[in-house]
């Protein structure tokens, strides 16, 4: 049985395994930055925005946090 995959960029090089996901939150908030903060002093935050801004983030089982240009809404029309 094969896993689904979602593109977490806008370019379509990266791809996560959706049932890795915990949670998606969109990033204008303060505890989503202060989360971002705390993943990037624990090393791990990954950046898969290619530059562009940030619109949400995803959280996976292992902790670590992934920034992303796609916002909640599609992230999780992706995940259906």
């Amino acid at each position: 049985m094969g896993s689904k995959y979602i593109v977490i960029e806008e370019t379509e090089n990266n791809f996560l395994d959706a049932s890795r996901i915990v949670g998606v939150i969109a990033f204008n908030s303060s505890p989503a930055r202060k989360l971002k903060k705390n993943a990037s002093l624990a090393g791990k935050l990954i950046d898969a925005t290619q530059g562009s801004r940030t619109k949400s983030l995803i959280i996976t089982d292992s902790d670590h946090v992934w920034l992303t240009g796609f916002d909640r809404d599609s992230l999780m029309a992706k995940l259906k």
